[in-house]
């Protein structure tokens, strides 16, 4: 039996079990079984360490529509997240024990688009 992941639509991270090789094209029916609900999903706020993982996973276009996103610091600046994925282990850290030092992502929002 071999074993692949995939992430839907809706965020959901799912194992697809398919039959072994020698059981027949059409031999026993194929599953999926739900692993991770909110695998990949954007979070408006984000108040904990999951939440953050789980809106970095889902990328920072928002569907629909192809809005870039960026994350929201405590003290009001903003994170790209190729940044994020850089700085990842001081998110989390701060986020962990609440401290405000300019890396505790707060929230997620639509970067502001400026005109140069």
């Amino acid at each position: 039996m071999t074993h692949e992941f995939w992430t839907d639509s809706t965020g959901n991270r799912w194992r697809y079990e398919s039959p072994a090789l020698n059981a027949g094209y059409y031999g026993l029916a194929d599953t999926g079984v739900l692993i991770r609900p909110g695998y990949a999903v954007h979070h408006r706020t984000i108040d904990n360490g999951p939440q953050f993982l789980s809106t970095l996973r889902a990328g920072e276009y928002a569907w629909p529509g192809g809005y870039r996103l960026e994350f929201v610091t405590s003290d009001g600046e903003t994170i790209t997240f190729d940044e994020a994925r850089e700085n990842l282990h001081q998110i989390i850290y701060s986020i962990r024990h609440g401290i405000n030092d300019g890396w505790q992502v707060i929230a997620c929002d639509f970067a502001d688009e400026e005109e140069v």
